[in-house]
């Protein structure tokens, strides 16, 4: 058989490409309308809820800022521009005790919002960022299944996009409209691209997620170190020279952004009420807290700086724990935050959870079970209590720890098989053979 197909010569070749391509296309032509069908309906049903009172909060500096520069040339960052986003917010009918902040992204962060900038009303513009931050979730939890080379049962999949979807950091950040889920899928699309090496198109993703700079800053500087020490240098020179040609080109729109923008920051350091853990321990214990949020500071970055060292030069396995072990850190090290970011710690939980399964069977299955529903039901019930109370979800020890601590716990429960391959290569031949 394999004779006569060579004999009959390339003819056959294009007709058993031809076969192939009548089966596979009509496949590929129905998806395109199943998912424009899904996406119009999932937008619908956010329609309904970005017109209720103080929905999607978060999302109306970035659209009214970007909104206003390229429909009326008007600063983001100018009096004017803050002062629409006020009307905006109060018009949304947001709480009388909160204040929406103007626009605090570098100017470069329109690239992401100016699709959403032209939509004619804010309800409409609000429902299909909604839908396109619920898309990004599932691709995290696929992206995160995927980096860990886990063989995962359809059932159990199906489990974790709903956990990804419904704990409770990523509902609250969906209920907020915030960008710190799109800025996780960036994070989580340049480790795959990495893992890929495409790393030219992790370069541009690293930089487009630093419109959040507290969600990436971490991760960012232990990106450029490995990638100095495994010699992978458009990574090295990629992500300073993309950020470099984006803020010049932005420039050019906006001369004195960068001074509005590092002016703005620089107000807002040391009024930073939560977001810390510094703030957090402060508003507990005012006495010791600042002493402590210092403390945790040197103890996080001690930590980090040791695990950086250990995986300098190690193959991609190794980075991806040491990539996951700095997200879990960023949170603690004293750079401002929120529970919203915690979005980005998702793969790092499939990956403990991952390790589990494949090495602890029957008894990694109910470490799964156990933890799923301690991170969902448990952080939604105290979600529930402190709101209750209250008191903001980034004051709250439990809401504000559990996550990263659980993390980094998790990771190094599995380190050792984490960073080493999945399987002996005994193992591997013999299932490729058989």
């Amino acid at each position: 058989m394999v004779a006569s197909f060579l004999s009959a010569g390339p003819e056959a070749y294009h007709r058993e490409s031809d076969l192939k391509n009548r089966f596979t296309l009509p496949t590929f032509i129905w998806l395109i309308p199943l998912v424009l069908i899904v996406f119009a309906g999932l937008t619908w049903v956010n329609y309904q809820y970005a017109g209720r009172e103080g929905a999607v909060e978060d999302f109306i500096p970035g659209w009214v800022g970007t909104r206003l520069f390229f429909t009326e040339g008007i600063d983001p960052y100018s009096p004017e521009a803050s002062a629409e986003i006020q009307k905006l917010a109060s018009s949304a009918s947001l709480p009388s005790e909160s204040t929406t902040p103007g626009f605090t992204y570098p100017l470069y962060a329109i690239l992401i919002f100016a699709p959403f900038a032209f939509v004619g009303t804010f309800e409409l513009a609000a429902a299909l960022w909604l839908s396109v931050l619920e898309i990004s979730l599932v691709l995290i939890c696929l992206a995160g299944v995927s980096l860990s080379r886990w063989q995962i049962k359809p059932w159990l999949l199906f489990g974790l996009i709903a956990f990804s979807i419904g704990w409770y950091p990523s509902f609250h950040a969906l209920l907020d409209g915030n960008p710190a889920i799109l800025c996780s899928l960036l994070l989580v699309g340049a480790l795959w691209a990495m893992h890929q090496e495409q790393d030219a198109l992790a370069a541009i993703l690293l930089v487009l997620a630093s419109i959040m700079p507290s969600m990436v800053i971490v991760l960012v500087l232990f990106i450029i170190l490995w990638a100095i020490s495994t010699k992978r240098s458009t990574l090295v020179w990629g992500i300073p020279g993309i950020l470099v040609l984006l803020v010049a080109a932005t420039s050019l729109l906006i001369p004195q952004w960068v001074i509005e923008y590092v002016r703005i920051i620089l107000q807002q350091v040391g009024q930073i009420e939560v977001g810390t853990p510094r703030a957090l321990f402060m508003y507990w214990i005012p006495g010791i807290g600042k002493q402590l949020g210092w403390l945790l500071t040197f103890f996080s970055g001690f930590m980090l700086i040791w695990e950086w060292r250990q995986a300098a030069g190690m193959n991609f396995r190794w980075f991806l724990w040491a990539a996951y072990f700095s997200l879990a850190f960023s949170g603690l090290i004293g750079i401002p935050t929120s529970v919203e970011n915690q979005a980005a710690l998702i793969p790092a939980v499939i990956l403990v959870l991952a390790v589990w399964d494949e090495r602890w069977g029957t008894l990694g299955r109910w470490l799964i079970a156990s933890s799923l529903i301690l991170l969902s039901v448990g952080l939604w019930w105290l979600g529930l209590v402190v709101e209750s109370q209250g008191i903001s979800p980034d004051l709250s020890p439990l809401l504000f720890f559990a996550v990263p601590v659980f993390t980094i716990i998790g990771l190094y429960w599995v380190r050792w098989w984490a960073i080493r391959a999945s399987r002996l290569p005994l193992q591997e031949i013999t299932e490729r053979l058989g």
